[in-house]
């Protein structure tokens, strides 16, 4: 019977070489890693499997709370308290699941029900770590507490977001004044005229879905705005006068013609055509021989709401001219709307344009 050898010949007099260490080091490392590594994917599964059973546990709970047939202050407390006893209600996590479905409820609830999904929220003491949010010291945190009452309709939140508009935290400002906006009841456009952040094309957009939502009023002397120095809010304050339909606002939009950010002249283009400020064809005209091709193109659309004869005898000259062929469909386009007798001209001459002008008498493209 033959013994097994093992093979010892990394140890020298008794003693382990440095490679010897070294390699019980690595594969003790490595196995530790690897051990590590299976228990913490084990135990973030097993965190994500509970949380998603808490997370339809809450849902079937507000389901058969708001839809019972019993709807007494009694009932809804005892409902509560037995619920609070079969979910880790303290941990910030369940919190955020009971507002994200107090959230989805609101939204399809009002007068008495909502009334009741709030002092559910207030029962569960939810609006404590909504407070506790804006007591943070991380602006993500401050804006998810204001998200939750901008989300809940919570007016009474107002005065407490105002303050975060012109927080040292420049992330935080934008979602207070979204905040702010979506909840103030007095004159809430106002505060855009203090605010000291530019605005992205997305923030405008949040903001003008509010307004429209809330169905706002137009703030008064809006013609005034368009003095503001910053480019991003001025431009903002000309997608009101244009939302508004501000005829007062008129001369204030023309005088932005010359605007040294072609930004802000772009949107006073938009405007000029909202507003239908017919005696702007001229000078639209002018000004398009100094203009990029995005405002071109913009100055053309505007002329094709506004413009007359002047109008149609320049876009048939842009056509002679060499332009990108964005700007010369955007032309050929206007034409269609403005020339009567556009179906009987002919480009012969000029494939290309003989290739446009096909294009946009195309009915099946038209009505696609």
């Amino acid at each position: 019977m033959k013994l097994m050898l093992i093979d010892f010949s990394f140890v020298e007099n008794g003693i382990l070489s440095i490679y010897g260490v070294l390699f019980i080091l690595f594969f003790g490392l490595l196995t530790a890693s690897i051990f590590l590594t299976l228990q913490f994917q084990i135990k973030r599964n097993y965190i994500k499997r509970k949380r998603e059973k808490i997370k339809f546990e809450i849902y079937d709970f507000f389901s058969e709370l708001v839809f019972s047939d019993d709807q007494s202050e009694y009932h809804y407390d005892n409902q509560i308290q037995n619920f609070k006893q079969k979910i880790p209600v303290d941990a910030y996590w369940c919190k955020d699941l009971l507002l994200y479905n107090i959230i989805n409820l609101a939204k399809n609830f009002k007068g008495e029900q909502y009334n009741r999904l709030l002092a559910i929220t207030f029962k569960f003491g939810l609006m404590d770590y909504i407070h506790s949010l804006l007591s943070s010291g991380f602006w993500y945190m401050k804006s998810k507490g204001i998200y939750f009452l901008k989300e809940l309709n919570y007016y009474q939140s107002a005065e407490s977001i105002f303050p975060f508009i012109f927080s040292k935290q420049a992330n935080l400002r934008f979602p207070a004044l979204l905040g702010y906006i979506s909840l103030a009841k007095k004159n809430p456009l106002d505060v855009i005229k203090e605010y000291s952040n530019s605005l992205s094309p997305l923030e405008m957009i949040s903001l003008m879905d509010v307004i429209k939502k809330r169905k706002l009023k137009k703030p008064d002397n809006l013609k005034n705005w368009l003095s503001l120095k910053e480019d991003t809010l001025l431009i903002f304050a000309l997608k009101l006068v244009s939302y508004y339909n501000d005829l007062d606002s008129a001369p204030e939009v023309m005088n932005l013609i010359d605007n040294p950010n072609q930004r802000v002249r772009n949107e006073v283009f938009k405007s000029i055509g909202k507003l239908l400020l017919f005696e702007a064809e001229e000078v639209l005209i002018k000004s398009f021989y100094h203009e990029n091709d995005q405002n071109q193109i913009e100055i053309i659309r505007t002329l094709k709401e506004i413009g007359g004869q002047d109008t149609i005898e320049f876009l048939y000259y842009i056509l002679t001219l060499k332009r990108s062929s964005e700007v010369k469909m955007a032309a050929m386009n206007a034409l269609k709307a403005l020339d009567k007798n556009f179906s009987k001209i002919n480009f012969l001459e000029d494939k290309k344009l003989d290739l446009m002008k096909k294009h946009v008498e195309d009915r099946y493209l038209e009505n696609s």
